[in-house]
């Protein structure tokens, strides 16, 4: 007996645009884009529902000042992206260090996250293992401590920026080949 798709996750052959990549089976993720994810860590507009947490919302809890406010909840969920993170690393623990089983239906990861260039740092993302553990592609999660609030213009919002991806600035010995430096 097959246990029906969590709401997230396209069946194979779903036509949509969201659907950018095809994985593990027949199962098809929809890929989350630095800028979308920096979209969403922001506090919620008038009308935007914010994270169900409340009081236990990642943002309140784990990362330090800011306006005390719960990030806007990522739809379809009711939670924000910071709280989805968290509760895929604690699954990812407890399959990978903690030992407990994870079955092959039960798919933990929500999305995919672009890697290297443009994308994130492959060290900030959850990978999958040679033993099933829930991922299929990498997942960035981060930790607290690679979080920071910031007030702009636009208001308060999670400054990730220490989890994306930096190509090594060019120094005095090195030379430009097409778009990468080599360093002689």
């Amino acid at each position: 007996m097959t246990t029906p798709l969590p709401p997230w996750v396209e069946p194979e052959g779903t036509k949509e645009t969201n659907v950018r990549i095809k994985r593990r089976g027949n199962v098809c993720l929809p890929l989350r884009t630095v800028e979308e994810d920096n979209d969403a860590l922001r506090v919620p507009k008038k009308g935007e529902a914010a994270c169900c947490n409340g009081e236990k919302c990642s943002a309140r809890e784990d990362v330090l000042g800011g306006p005390g406010t719960c990030l806007r909840a990522l739809a379809p969920s009711s939670y924000c992206l910071l709280c989805l993170r968290k509760q895929m690393y604690s699954c990812y623990i407890a399959h990978t260090v903690l030992g407990e089983p994870v079955y092959d239906e039960n798919l933990v990861q929500l999305w995919e996250s672009p890697v290297g260039e443009g994308g994130y740092n492959s060290d900030c993302c959850v990978h999958p293992a040679d033993t099933w553990n829930g991922f299929v592609s990498p997942c960035v999660i981060g930790r607290a401590s690679q979080y920071s609030w910031n007030l702009d213009e636009s208001g308060w919002h999670i400054d990730q920026t220490r989890l994306l991806h930096f190509i090594e600035a060019p120094t005095a010995s090195s030379v430009r080949v097409g778009k990468f430096f080599i360093f002689v």
